[in-house]
C-alpha cells in the first residue's frame, strides 16, 4: 500500500449533483472563490456545483453544509 505525500487536512467544499452531495473536495490553495465561481458557471447546467464550507465548520462530510 502506498501513502500520499500530502498532509491530511479537512476539505473546504463539497460537490453536489442535482442537489445531492456526491463527495468532498479540496480547493486550490490560491483564488478559491474565483475557482468555485468559474466551476459553477461552467457546470451548473449539468447539475453539478461546488459549495464551500465555512472555515469553522470544515469537515469532510458533504451532508453538513456550512
Amino acid at each position: 500500500m502506498s501513502s500520499s505525500n500530502r498532509t491530511a487536512v479537512p476539505c473546504e467544499a463539497a460537490i453536489y449533483r442535482n442537489d445531492h452531495p456526491v463527495g468532498p473536495m479540496r480547493l486550490p490553495i490560491k483564488e478559491q472563490a474565483s475557482f468555485v465561481e468559474e466551476f459553477n458557471r461552467l457546470y451548473r447546467r449539468a447539475g453539478i456545483v461546488i459549495e464551500r464550507f465555512e472555515r469553522s465548520a470544515a469537515s469532510c462530510n458533504p451532508n453538513k453544509k456550512g
